[in-house]
């Protein structure tokens, strides 16, 4: 065995390593709380918040809470751009003090979408006011923890949502409790930071800017999880929990393999090859975008791939519980499986036409999602639009990709250079 072999077989281990890691803090608040919810069911149903059980409240602010993270996690992300993420002192001091303006942002808009859904739900005030606040807390929460998802901190992910599950197995009824008590923990370990690195002034970003970062990041997870919401908006009265975040869950992880292992490697490599493109003949760079066209068919393939396995592995699981919900479970995997390589073939486009995801996300699937809801339709009804909504985009996307992976170099190079 050479060297060169071992050294290739000892980075390979790197990062197979390093994506369990990552894949395993991804999925533990999931696991959590699907561990510690069965022990505390009985409790937070029988609890009354102005007519309506904590699980009700609790619920209806989880189907909200990851798309609405996003009003304030994005703009934190935009605020920090430019700290190097190896330097997680700097990283976290930096977030602690963006925070406060992407909640000035953030805030308004999660208020006005918890009304708007315990409006639609005919919740008295005192129920929807419990809403407001879990949900505002939430938000906070959500943009606490950026710092730990930007740096991959394992630990203060851990510790957080650790917090989060003992505080629900704990106290079940407070229905502010496990927010607080992560907030809490998330906090001290920014407050940590900000003692070991004094944080920099967040020089004046354009509102535009801001307004931009918060309309990609929601177009970004607008596509799975507008799933649990609209299930819940089409029947809140027999919405199941336990079925649609367990259908969710094969969609999430590949999700987070197609960024970690396709994604984010295409774009530092298409970044490199755009500035050597001013520089280098196009002889040097064949190679490099011949690999560049093959490890983009590689993503696509592998995330189909691990989307299947995880599904039927998760369908094992599922039938051997002998969970109610069952259809809902099935149609939930197979949508949110759908979404997924949508996707994945939406990204691997936008890659050479960034502005691809954001309008797909705003032009085509949200529109479809609201008129659906307007007519009032069923669940099945529902899953059934969204996902053959999604195969038409995922086919389409597919042509699409074929066609422009085959010259890359136009979209990347070319194309801007000839329009000038």
């Amino acid at each position: 065995m050479t060297v060169e072999s071992t050294s290739a077989e000892r980075a390979l281990g790197v990062r197979v390593t390093r994506l369990v890691a990552l894949l395993a803090v991804q999925v533990f608040p999931l696991v959590a709380l699907a561990l510690v919810y069965p022990l505390v069911a009985v409790q937070l149903h029988e609890m009354r918040i102005g007519g309506q059980s904590v699980a009700s409240v609790m619920v209806t602010a989880a189907t909200l809470a990851p798309l609405l993270a996003q009003t304030v996690s994005a703009p934190v992300y935009r605020l920090i751009d430019g700290i190097e993420r190896a330097d997680r002192w700097r990283v976290g001091a930096q977030s602690l003090r963006a925070i406060p303006r992407a909640l000035v942002i953030g805030a308004p808009i999660a208020l006005l979408t918890s009304l708007l859904i315990a409006y639609g739900l005919a919740w008295s005030p005192e129920a929807t006011a419990a809403l407001v606040g879990v949900v505002e807390l939430h938000l906070l929460l959500s943009a606490l923890l950026v710092a730990s998802y930007a740096t991959g901190g394992k630990a203060s992910l851990l510790v957080t949502w650790s917090s989060y599950a003992a505080a629900l197995l704990i106290m079940p009824t407070l229905v502010w409790a496990p927010a607080t008590a992560a907030i809490v923990a998330q906090a001290t370990i920014l407050v940590v930071a900000a003692v070991q690195v004094r944080p920099q002034r967040i020089g004046r970003v354009p509102a535009g800017v801001l307004s931009a970062a918060v309309t990609r990041g929601v177009a970004d997870v607008l596509p799975l999880w507008c799933i649990p919401l609209a299930v819940l908006a089409a029947d809140p009265a027999r919405f199941l929990a336990g079925p649609v975040f367990a259908g969710m869950l094969p969609a999430i992880v590949s999700y987070h393999v197609f960024f970690e292992t396709s994604a984010e490697p295409m774009w530092r490599r298409i970044d490199r090859l755009r500035r050597s493109m001013g520089v280098m003949p196009y002889e040097a760079l064949e190679r490099d975008l011949r690999e560049m066209r093959e490890h983009a068919g590689r993503g696509l393939l592998r995330v189909t791939i691990v989307e299947a396995l995880l599904a039927g592995v998760t369908v094992l699981i599922v039938g051997a519980a002998k969970w109610d919900g069952v259809p809902l479970f099935l149609g939930v995997l197979a949508v949110s499986g759908i979404g997924v390589v949508m996707l994945a073939q939406v990204y691997t486009y936008g890659m050479l036409r960034p502005g691809v995801p954001v309008a797909v996300s705003g032009l085509v699937l949200l529109p479809m999602i609201v008129i659906t809801e307007v007519v009032h339709v069923t669940p099945a009804e529902m899953l059934l639009t969204i996902g053959a909504t999604y195969a038409v985009v995922a086919v389409a996307t597919g042509f699409l990709n074929r066609q422009a992976w085959r010259l890359p170099e136009y979209s990347l190079f070319w194309r801007s250079a000839l329009s000038a």
